[in-house]
């Protein structure tokens, strides 16, 4: 008892409090169930704010905000043209950050020294983050992949190998343009 009368003094010296500490254990202990439910999680209250998380838009609200600036700057066809060219160029080029961001060997395999078809080994949650990004970039037929279960991974989680195909060489541009960031 005396000893977390000590602690709790030392704590308070150093600006901290017993009960931060308490979240603090907590999170780290259970920090894979947090990460699941962040993930989830797309509005939530906080001191009596309504926070909601921005996730990635989808295609219809996209078409929705690109009609209303259309209607908005009263463009011709070949200015739609090269707006809608934009927009697509910026959304593909956030998704090859997630991917470099979110990945290490599938950037490095598949996208920085593939020149052809490169495979690499990647867990399904860190897969599942990348996935919209990596089916945006086989819609703009740039990639194809393959993907195939190797083994449970220690903690339970699945690796899965997955195989990137280059299929546009616009990808090359891309890839460089997002080692920038």
């Amino acid at each position: 008892m005396v000893f977390l009368k000590e602690l709790s003094a030392i704590l308070a010296e150093l600006g901290f409090s017993f009960w931060q500490l308490v979240v603090l254990a907590v999170a780290l202990v259970f920090r894979r169930d947090v990460s699941l439910l962040a993930q989830r999680v797309s509005k939530f209250k906080l001191a009596g704010n309504e926070i909601e998380l921005d996730r990635d838009s989808n295609p219809i609200s996209d078409l929705l905000d690109l009609k209303s600036e259309i209607a908005e700057k009263n463009l011709e066809a070949e200015q739609l043209a090269g707006e809608i060219e934009e927009k697509i160029h910026l959304r593909t080029l956030g998704a090859m950050i997630n991917i470099k961001k979110n990945t290490s060997f599938l950037w490095e395999a598949g996208f920085v020294k593939n020149t052809g078809t490169a495979v690499a080994q990647i867990r399904r949650n860190t897969l599942q983050r990348v996935s919209p990004d990596l089916e945006l970039l086989e819609e703009l037929e740039l990639i194809s992949t393959s993907r195939r279960s190797v083994y449970q991974g220690f903690d339970g989680d699945e690796v899965l190998e997955i195989a990137v195909e280059i299929e546009s060489p616009d990808l090359r541009t891309l890839v460089q343009e997002a080692e920038r960031y």
